[in-house]
């Protein structure tokens, strides 16, 4: 009985994702490791869309779509592959703050690495970024984790991987952050 219902529990979680996402849009293979995090467990509302057609829920907050559309452009070129739009969307996490002794926009969320308490008592833990599921990038809204959480979505490699390099800004965006003429024409 235990094992129908599993099943059946399952291919509902299945039909349910693909009637959202279709296979058309994944972005990532599937992979039982990620059945397991769960590291936050916000409801997601992405009703809203950038201009290229990411979906984000921005939980009340001003975001920049424009920047996300950016980051999500370079990121695609760094990897040298096609980020489906349609196959991730954004989450703001509702219950970031700011917090001044780490300089940060932190959300309580549960990363394995914080069980045993943080390295520095005087700061909160929390995090900049996590992904809820493997489609759904949860960050703040300065959107400072944003490409490292949508590395893992997309090619769902684990920390250390080379491909983190992509992370950092590309001297022709750092150019067009500095001066938005500079891309005119780009």
């Amino acid at each position: 009985m235990k094992l129908l219902l599993a099943f059946l529990l399952l291919s509902c979680s299945c039909s349910l994702y693909h009637q959202a996402f279709g296979d058309e849009c994944l972005n990532y293979y599937r992979d039982e490791r990620y059945a397991s995090y769960k590291y936050t467990n916000y409801t997601i509302r992405a009703h809203q869309k950038t201009k290229d057609g990411i979906r984000v829920d921005t939980s009340g907050f001003d975001v920049d779509f424009d920047r996300i559309d950016m980051l999500t452009f370079e990121l695609e070129g760094c990897l040298q592959q096609s980020i489906k739009r349609c196959g991730f969307r954004v989450k703001i996490a509702p219950d970031w703050q700011y917090y001044e002794c780490s300089q940060r926009e932190l959300f309580p969320c549960q990363l394995p690495e914080f069980r045993n308490g943080c390295l520095d008592d005087d700061c909160p833990c929390g995090c900049t970024g996590t992904n809820q599921d493997p489609s759904t990038v949860v960050v703040t809204p300065n959107l400072a984790a944003f490409k490292h959480e949508l590395i893992h979505t997309v090619t769902h490699r684990d920390h250390g991987d080379p491909v983190f390099a992509c992370e950092k800004p590309t001297p022709q965006i750092l150019m067009c952050e500095l001066d938005a003429n500079w891309c005119v024409g780009d």
